[in-house]
């Protein structure tokens, strides 16, 4: 599924009557009209500080649409309303060129997308324009479904992703989205070299509830009961602390760069430095539970504590996960 191919506004018109239509569009809207939204249609229009400008989507229930909001010379907030009026989607934060907003409906109706300046810069107004590129139906085709989720990070202007789906050491899926490098014009694909980073953090904690479901731990054990290395704290640290980053324990990355350990260049850290960093902090800087503080530290006394081997995700699951709604 390929978005819609555009075309935009012809840049020979003469400056004087693109400032003229702009300004009879951005008055007419500050007068209470509204402009319904057309796939493949774009709308120029101008913001002002503390100006909101509305534009409309009719839609049906479990709808998917794509827009885009060109930052010509104003950086735009973008926010997704319901036909009740409720916020459903927020988007912003490029500060200049092209962003997104996509999602999928959830009740059928009017739906309505406001732009405002971003900031509070009172000289901040200016320019932009508004295309909606994509309204159709939520996919039922996997694939296609896939290429919904990920059309808000594809194209030639914003950072992309590869998505890979395998099964019993088969490859299903392989499609790569957007851009490696933005600077130098470098696609991505699915041979692209990525630091996943914290996303191990989700597969951590997947194999941890594999271990709950299969009786091998409870996410109520103390995890003293796991980890006997670790030493006794006054409170009681369970597993659901540490995958709910409320345990308590200090996050040992920080500790580590005072050191000089440079992790932006791929210095290695062993699981026994974490243990030792634990052994040796004299009390928790909160009550298990009781307060939450992202941490590096409990992701890898999980992965200790966890053999789980990698199970299969079925179709439904699948279908489930990518059914994304506005965000």
């Amino acid at each position: 599924m390929k978005p819609v191919a555009l075309r935009r506004p012809g840049r020979h018109v003469p400056f004087t009557l693109c400032a003229a239509i702009t300004t009879l569009l951005a008055g007419c809207q500050a007068w209470g009209q509204t402009t319904e939204l057309q796939p493949g249609s774009t709308v120029a229009g101008a913001l002002s500080p503390g100006q909101t400008v509305s534009y409309t989507i009719d839609a049906d229930e479990n709808d998917f649409v794509l827009g885009e909001v060109d930052q010509i010379s104003v950086d735009v907030d973008i926010r997704i309303l319901d036909p009740g009026g409720e916020q459903v989607g927020q988007f912003g934060g490029l500060g200049q060129g092209i962003e997104r907003f996509a999602g999928r409906t959830s009740s059928a109706g009017t739906h309505t997308v406001e732009l405002s300046v971003a900031g509070d810069d009172a000289g901040a107004g200016g320019g932009y324009e508004i295309t909606l590129l994509r309204h159709e139906p939520v996919a039922t085709d996997p694939e296609q479904l896939v290429d919904q989720v990920m059309a808000r990070f594809d194209g030639d202007h914003t950072p992309g992703a590869a998505v890979q789906v395998w099964r019993d050491g088969s490859t299903l899926f392989s499609r790569a989205y957007g851009m490696a490098d933005l600077t130098h014009g470098i696609p991505f694909t699915p041979e692209t070299s990525t630091n996943i980073g914290s996303t191990s953090k989700q597969f951590t904690a997947f194999a941890i509830m594999l271990q709950q479901e299969r009786g091998l731990l409870d996410l109520d054990d103390d995890i003293l009961s796991h980890l006997p290395e670790l030493p006794a704290f006054a409170e009681t640290i369970q597993v659901r602390h540490l995958l709910t980053h409320t345990s308590g324990l200090r996050e040992f990355l920080n500790l580590m760069r005072m050191t000089g350990r440079l992790l932006n260049q791929g210095d290695w850290i062993d699981r026994s430095e974490i243990v030792d960093i634990v052994q040796r902090q004299p009390a928790l800087q909160n009550d298990p539970g009781a307060e939450y503080n992202y941490n590096n530290r409990r992701s890898g006394l999980l992965r200790q504590s966890s053999s789980a081997r990698p199970a299969r995700i079925s179709t439904s699951s699948w279908r489930r996960t990518c059914s994304a709604r506005w965000g």
